[in-house]
């Protein structure tokens, strides 16, 4: 710790030199014989000094002073953490990490050092202490410190009066210090008249009689400063009466702050208007009078040249100028506030101007009314500015709905980013997510309760009634999409709605005023008119530019996709959401733009607006494009969920009773149905779309009510495709089910490619020549008179299936007969007459196949395949016949009779009697029997009527067996 007692002589013996106030090197007890001048080195700053005084001492030699600034007291050497008994300076020397207790390194070892060093001394003197010790410690220290705070506390406590008088009196000493000089001294120095001693020390050679003219002088000024503020008071006390003259003579404006503030805390708005208009008339009196009394009396006293008179008149006529000036601001101020509160107050009113002689809401009109009157009056330039209250009125309306437009169309779009964003990162965490997908399964849920509903309004409904029924039920909002999907359609649905609703109503508020104020010429330059156009404009700009489609390409819109329209359809949405919210969404906007148009034709008769024609015209443009995007983008949806119908193919069967008339017996899957149903749900609503129907009595037709060549044409095409698409999603599931079947041999399940084909035969018979006709009848077009291609495609699908059904049969049976007659060249010889079992066995296959497949085919499809087959067994057996040599005149015989009893079992069919051509392949087959028995070299004896009975008992054995053909 540092000493402040040292001696003179701990200080000569420290620094090593003879005196504390050197003046030569002998007295430093230097080794040099250099001279050190004092006049130069007292040239230099403190700090060099200092520096040179530490050069000159000699740093080897350590003095007592030296040893002396390194003790410290035991105490202060106690390690704080390990308490009392403790030395840090013991411990450190013996393992001489400092010299001695004297070192300065010492320290930075030591807590109460200024140099205190914590993380040498952890790492230094703790360093192998362990962690559990110094926490110990650490909280033992804590204790202690907190013990010794509250102890300092009390101390504080107790002298704390002694503390506070301590400073009193220093206080006290310091100002007495400052004030030490006396007042006579501060006289003296301040004193301006004569005083011969202070001069006498300045001015030793001055005369007596300088010295008496300069006393005279200071003695005049000294007079002339006191009686200066005689002077100036009285001045103040002239300008105070007149001034008190002038307020008595003009006590109207100088009351007239307070009066119009009580009037305002009276709510007696009359007597402040009135005050307010009497105010204005008397000043501009009372400054007329002014100016002219000033510039008569400017004139005489100029003329008199008494320029005294004159700066007189100068300073009355500010003084005048002042008082007024401060009235004047005072009555403004007050008068701006008011006026600020009533302007207020008519802007933030919701008035609409009386319509055809009656008010809509007389309370509402009669304070527009007297707002405006209130507003009109303190006007000071009703001149100029009569109307300035319903200006500012109509403006501030106009700027409200401009302001609250921008404002939703802000919300809007960072809304509907933000839940297309959150479509996409929910669909792509769903397991059976798709790209540009849809969940269609809406759809089959949407069919079945249309199926409960139709069931339930037995008996059976017209084909009117059956379609109200459908759309009634598919037009419902329940079931549409994803809940989230949902929320997204609801954020466009509440924009437009906003649109058509507050937005329509409080610009038709503000055209009816317009219309109502337009006779007191409100907007003379047409202002604010320019204004609602531009509003009208702004408004169709943003719906054109929000359902225009990504793809500007006239060529791609047929084939377009709805991630093209992304703007405004919410990511994998289904084609019945897309109908149902943008049904609305159109219907709105049709209301939407009427109402557009006959604002802006009504604004353009009241204020002769030349281009309303434009402005209606870009109207009835915005408005063909808006329903041309969406009747687009419904299509491309519409198209999209076709394609994907295969999805709801479950092969579970129909339970719609079909009329009689069109029941062939078939059996079709509920996918028909659904196509069916859907179809005919989309097209009544794509009329809708189309064709609108126009109730109001409007001026100005913006919304066509018929749509265009073109756009019939695009909906006639897109129908077409979802037609096709249709049929290929039917295939497609088809071929998925094939692909999943890799058994060759025919007694497989064949079930779903019979339904398949019947499916197809329903879209052609019966589905698709109905929704055809119902598009002939909603949209006026002849697609059921023409030969479409359409059915070309789907007989092909339909004979693929056939084919795929009919070769499986073949193969099945060709096998057979090559098994048998591969079989009879290894047999020994025929001993008998019979018929051979592989024909038992080929029309028990037969059986199974009546059995399996006829319940669910139609009557002529079933009889197609079964001569199919009838014949194709005929050919295989001609074919191996031919190829084959090793047959003994018994096995032809026999063969012979295998080929009439396979006849014989059909012809007591009522169906299923072999066709022409297979008659015409089974006497080729008969022929070519008897021509190889005939050129045997064996030959079987047998009768006619062994033949006959042989065959007729086997028919008799088969009959119960056979009955079903």
């Amino acid at each position: 710790m540092l000493n402040y007692d040292y001696t003179e002589a701990d200080l000569l013996s420290f620094y090593n030199i003879q005196s504390l106030d050197p003046t030569s090197k002998q007295q430093l007890n230097l080794s040099t014989q250099e001279d050190i001048d004092p006049i130069e080195i007292a040239k230099l700053s403190k700090d060099e000094q200092f520096n040179i005084l530490n050069d000159l001492l000699n740093p080897n030699r350590k003095s007592d002073f030296t040893e002396s600034y390194n003790v410290h007291t035991e105490q202060e050497m106690e390690d704080p953490l390990r308490g009392r008994g403790s030395n840090v300076a013991r411990n450190l020397v013996g393992q001489k990490i400092v010299t001695s207790i004297h070192d300065p390194e010492l320290n930075s070892y030591l807590i109460g050092s200024q140099n205190f060093n914590s993380q040498k001394f952890l790492t230094t003197v703790h360093k192998d202490t362990p962690i559990e010790e110094l926490t110990a410690s650490l909280g033992y220290l804590e204790q202690s410190i907190q013990s010794q705070t509250s102890e300092l506390k009390g101390v504080i406590d107790a002298n704390f009066i002694k503390f506070v008088n301590c400073k009193k009196a220093i206080d006290n000493v310091l100002v007495e210090f400052k004030n030490s000089k006396t007042k006579a001294q501060q006289d003296k120095e301040n004193a301006t008249v004569f005083n011969p001693q202070r001069h006498r020390n300045v001015i030793k050679q001055e005369t007596l009689s300088s010295e008496l003219e300069e006393a005279l002088k200071n003695l005049n000024m000294t007079t002339a400063l006191m009686i200066r503020p005689i002077q100036d008071n009285k001045n103040r006390e002239t300008k105070l009466n007149k001034l008190i003259e002038f307020v008595k003579s003009h006590q109207f404006f100088f009351d007239l702050p307070s009066n119009l503030v009580r009037y305002l805390s009276t709510h007696n708005h009359d007597s402040f208007i009135n005050d307010y208009n009497k105010f204005l008339v008397e000043k501009q009196e009372f400054s007329s009078v002014q100016r002219a009394r000033y510039n008569s009396e400017l004139t005489r006293l100029t003329k008199e040249k008494n320029e005294e008179a004159i700066r007189a008149l100068d300073q009355e006529q500010q003084l005048i100028n002042t008082a007024l000036a401060k009235v004047y601001d005072e009555v403004d101020r007050i008068t701006d506030k008011y006026r600020s509160k009533t302007y207020k107050e008519l802007l933030s009113l919701d008035h609409e101007a009386p319509s055809n002689g009656r008010g809509r809401g007389g309370t509402s009109s009669a304070k527009f009314t007297a707002l405006v009157d209130k507003l009109y009056q303190l006007d000071s330039n009703k001149n100029l500015n009569a109307n300035k209250p319903i200006y500012e009125f109509l403006s501030a309306s106009l700027a409200g709905v401009n302001s609250e437009l921008d404002h939703q169309i802000a919300k809007y779009d960072n809304k509907f980013r933000m839940m297309q964003r959150k479509l996409k990162d929910y669909i792509s965490s769903l397991a059976d997510t798709r790209k540009d997908g849809s969940h269609i399964r809406y759809i089959g849920e949407k069919y079945t309760s249309t199926k409960t509903d139709l069931m339930v309004s037995k008996p059976a409904k017209t084909p009117e009634e059956k379609n109200k029924i459908v759309l009634d039920v598919f037009d419902s909002s329940d079931n549409l999409d994803l809940s989230l999907i949902n929320e997204t359609w609801l954020v466009l649905h509440n924009f437009v709605h906003y649109l058509e609703g507050l937005f329509s109503k409080n610009l038709t508020k503000f055209v009816n005023n317009y219309k109502h104020y337009a006779q007191f010429n409100v907007d003379p330059k047409g202002v604010i008119r320019d204004e609602f156009v531009n509003i009208i404009n702004k408004v169709s700009l943003v719906l054109v530019t929000l359902f225009e489609n990504e793809s500007s390409s006239e060529a791609n819109q047929l084939e377009s996709t709805p991630k093209d329209y992304q703007l405004f359809l919410p990511h994998y949405t289904n084609s019945l959401s897309t109908v149902f919210y943008l049904s609305n969404v159109n219907q709105m906007l049709n209301k939407l733009f009427t109402t557009l148009g006959d604002l802006s034709g009504n604004m353009g008769n009241v204020s002769k607006y030349a281009d309303t024609n434009k402005v209606l015209k870009n109207l009835k443009s915005a408005s063909a494009k808006t329903n041309q995007k969406i009747i687009e983008a419904v299509c491309s949806v519409w198209v999209n969920d076709c394609s994907q119908f295969y999805e709801l193919e479950d092969w579970s069967l129909s339970t719609v009773e079909i009329d009689s008339r069109e029941n062939d017996g078939s059996t079709y899957t509920k996918l028909m149905d659904v196509i069916d149903y859907y179809q005919t749900y989309i097209l009544i609503k794509l009329a809708a779309l189309t064709i609108s129907k126009d109730d109001s009595n409007s001026d100005f037709r913006i919304v066509s009510a018929y749509p265009s060549k073109r756009m019939l044409m695009s909906i006639e095409i897109q129908f077409m495709r979802s037609l096709n698409i249709i049929v290929d999603s039917v295939m497609k599931k088809y071929t998925i089910e094939r692909k999943k079947d890799e058994d060759i041999i025919a007694n497989d399940n064949a079930t779903f490619k019979v339904l398949s084909m019947n499916n197809f035969d329903k879209l052609s018979r019966i589905t698709y020549p109905k929704l055809i006709k119902k598009f002939d009848e909603l949209f006026a077009k002849d697609l059921s008179s023409q030969r479409l291609k359409l059915f070309a495609d789907i007989d092909k699908a339909s004979l693929t299936i056939f084919d795929d059904i009919s070769s499986r049969e073949k193969l099945w049976i060709g096998i057979q007969v090559a098994k048998f007659f591969n079989d009879s060249k290894t047999e020994a010889k025929a001993i008998k007459l019979r018929v051979d079992g592989f024909i038992y066995e080929i029309l028990i296959h037969f059986v199974r196949l009546i059995n399996k497949v006829k319940p669910i085919t139609g009557k002529e499809i079933f009889i197609t395949i079964i001569n199919d087959l009838q014949s194709s067994l005929l050919k295989s057996i001609l074919d191996n016949l031919r190829s084959s040599d090793s047959f003994s005149a018994l096995a032809l015989v026999n063969l012979k009779m295998d080929v009439n009893f396979f006849m014989e079992v059909f012809e007591n069919s009522k169906t299923l009697k072999f066709s022409d051509a297979t008659f015409k392949l089974l006497e080729v087959l008969l022929n070519t029997i008897e021509e190889k028995y005939n050129s045997s070299r064996d030959k079987f004896d047998y009768s006619k009527a062994d033949f006959d009975s042989i065959m007729y008992q086997n028919l008799k054995d088969s009959e119960n067996e056979f009955d079903c053909f």
